[in-house]
C-alpha cells in the first residue's frame, strides 16, 4: 500500500490484513521503491493517484523494474482510473476512495492469484 495520508493507509492496510494477507504501508513513493528494492515479493501493490513526491506513472515506470505484480491505482478523484495527458495510466486496474472492505476484497479476489 503506497498511501501518503497515514490515516487511510493504516485504515486500508488493516482491511487487507482483516481478509488474511500481510499489508506493508509506505507513505511516500521513494519509500515504496526503497521496499521494493529490498524485497520485490509483492503480490499486488495499490498505488494513490496522488502523491507529494512522484508521479504515479513514474511510479509505476520505477515499480515495473522490480516486478511484475498487478498494480492498482487508488483515487478519491473520480471513479474510473485518471489519465496522465491523453494516455490511461499502464496499470492493472483502480480502487476508488473511499475504501470499504468489500472493494478491497473484490481488488484482491480480483488480482491475486491464490
Amino acid at each position: 500500500m503506497i498511501e501518503d495520508e497515514e490515516m487511510v493507509a493504516k485504515v486500508a492496510s488493516s482491511m487487507i490484513e482483516h481478509l488474511g494477507y500481510q499489508s506493508i504501508l509506505a507513505l511516500t513513493g521513494q519509500d515504496a521503491l526503497i521496499q521494493l528494492r529490498e524485497n520485490a515479493d509483492f503480490v499486488l501493490i495499490i498505488l494513490d493517484y496522488n502523491l507529494p513526491d512522484i508521479s504515479a506513472s513514474d511510479c509505476v515506470r520505477e515499480i515495473r523494474r522490480f516486478t511484475q505484480a498487478p498494480v492498482l491505482i487508488s483515487s478519491g478523484f473520480g471513479k474510473t482510473l485518471p489519465k496522465e495527458g491523453d494516455q490511461p495510466l499502464t496499470v492493472d486496474g483502480f480502487l476508488p476512495k473511499p475504501f470499504t472492505l468489500a472493494t478491497v476484497k473484490q481488488a484482491i479476489e480480483q488480482y491475486v492469484k491464490s
